[in-house]
């Protein structure tokens, strides 16, 4: 009321009785505010349980312990929408029919949308050790009988999913987290995410068990293998492939961070020079393409030198001939 009573105060052209009429008006609306405010205390409700602590209780312990906030968030959301999901079983034989990609979304990217196949069949097989994969099963929302999804589980307790969240996002999916509410051959283990999540980096998962979900886990503790080994890395793909894929993006993080200097330093120097009109600037640049263009002469010049070295050593020559025996 105070912020309407000033604006129409300062405002010269305002009546009296305009000032009057706004005053009523907005009396008006705060009364009714409060009476939807009073209406909806007084309507009955359930209050919704927490989807994580309830069926992922120790993987909510768990996450809780090693992840900084915003992305513990993200990961409970990830669960939270694992109940409008479900499984079904496959044999290896029956990949084709998950080879259809999913309708093309006309706005929006691709990887801004968490339910969507990154990935076709062929694709993912590539990548990973086919002889280790141990189960795979479709994945599909309640409403509909079509299969969005493909998930792998393989034999070292890691799994792929078909929305590629462990590769791109480095987080477990929702896909999955319905899957272990499916069957208790998908494990959860903190090694799933990447480590550059995690609080601090002192924090090591490596001698954390493998966890279930709730309905899973007082009978499948027992089961598990040694919980004491050490879980270096839990990854589907094939390990060259991503040592590969890490070298490749630090080379590209370097080289934008190169470049991202010398561009910062460049134009510095050009609005120091244009602003003393200080001509210098040009000696100083065509100097250093000379000597640039003067290495790469010489280099070039010694690789030539090298290639004629090597064409001389294999200039066709007569058979040597050998005396006949007898």
């Amino acid at each position: 009321m105070n912020a309407v009573l000033k604006r129409e105060i300062l405002n010269s052209n305002t009546s009296l009785l305009q000032l009057a009429e706004v005053i009523h008006r907005r009396h008006k609306e705060e009364e009714k505010q409060k009476e939807f405010a009073f209406w909806k205390t007084v309507i009955p409700c359930v209050v919704d349980l927490q989807t994580a602590s309830f069926l992922f209780p120790a993987i909510e312990a768990l996450i809780k312990k090693y992840l900084t906030t915003p992305l513990y968030n993200l990961q409970v959301q990830e669960i939270n929408q694992s109940v409008y999901y479900k499984c079904e079983q496959f044999e290896l034989n029956q990949i084709d029919m998950f080879e259809q990609i999913s309708e093309v979304i006309d706005t929006g990217f691709l990887e801004d949308l968490p339910d969507e196949r990154k990935a076709c069949i062929k694709s993912i097989f590539y990548h990973v050790n086919q002889r280790e994969i141990k189960e795979i099963w479709g994945i599909s929302v309640q409403n509909t009988q079509k299969f969005k999804h493909f998930i792998l589980l393989m034999n070292n307790s890691a799994h792929l999913c078909s929305c590629l969240a462990t590769v791109t996002r480095e987080i477990v999916c929702r896909h999955y987290f319905s899957l272990m509410m499916h069957t208790h051959t998908a494990m959860f283990h903190i090694q799933l995410i990447r480590p550059r999540w995690y609080k601090n980096r002192d924090l090591d998962g490596k001698h954390e068990p493998f966890v279930f979900a709730a309905k899973f886990q007082d009978t499948e503790l027992l089961k598990q293998p040694e919980i004491n080994q050490e879980i270096f890395y839990l990854t589907a793909l094939i390990q060259n492939n991503v040592d590969k894929w890490e070298q490749i993006s630090k080379s590209t993080l370097d080289e934008k961070l190169f470049f991202g200097k010398v561009m910062g330093m460049a134009k510095k120097v050009t609005f120091k020079a244009v602003e003393k009109k200080d001509e210098r600037i040009f000696e100083i640049f065509q100097r250093y393409l000379d000597e640039l263009n003067d290495f790469e002469d010489e280099l070039n010049s010694e690789i030539d030198t090298d290639d004629e070295a090597n064409e001389n050593s294999l200039q066709l020559q007569n058979p040597i001939k050998k005396p006949r025996k007898g």
